[in-house]
């Protein structure tokens, strides 16, 4: 996963993501500011994630030129409005990624309870799955665990 935290121009998005062509790069998250720049990079095949838009641009326009919806918790509203954006993107047919803004402990900690409450995916919280396709959630006296690798 690569992310430009939405400071690229549509020239140089274009420029790295032929410079990355033959890596395996999942998505490109926030390339450039504005989402309807998104269509100048579709020729290349590579999935581009809505992150600050998924804040600053509606719902539909999210959904129209997105491929990803990354959701922080803690910026959207908390956990049930997470919860309930990334169903919404999920029915539109985004991949849906749950991350934390490097906030704080409880921030980390929410944000994998609810990517573990949604339950469908690969999230960006810092977990790698084991063998089993599971992430262990920490703190807990039985941790919960949240299912990887879904379609959604």
């Amino acid at each position: 996963r690569l992310d430009a935290n939405a400071r690229y121009t549509i020239d140089a998005a274009d420029t790295l993501l032929s410079g990355v062509r033959d890596l395996n790069v999942e998505w490109l998250e926030q390339p450039v500011g504005r989402l309807r720049d998104f269509r100048a990079l579709r020729h290349h095949r590579v999935p581009l994630a809505a992150d600050e838009s998924v804040l600053s641009e509606p719902l539909s326009e999210v959904c129209a030129y997105a491929d990803v919806a990354v959701v922080k918790p803690m910026y959207v509203g908390g956990p049930r409005r997470a919860i309930d954006l990334a169903d919404r993107f999920g029915d539109a047919g985004l991949k849906v990624c749950f991350t934390h803004a490097l906030e704080s402990a409880v921030g980390r900690q929410g944000a994998w309870h609810v990517a573990a409450a949604w339950g469908v995916g690969v999230h960006g919280v810092g977990q790698q799955p084991d063998d089993a396709g599971t992430v262990a959630l920490p703190g807990l006296e039985m941790p919960a665990v949240c299912r990887v690798g879904g379609t959604s």
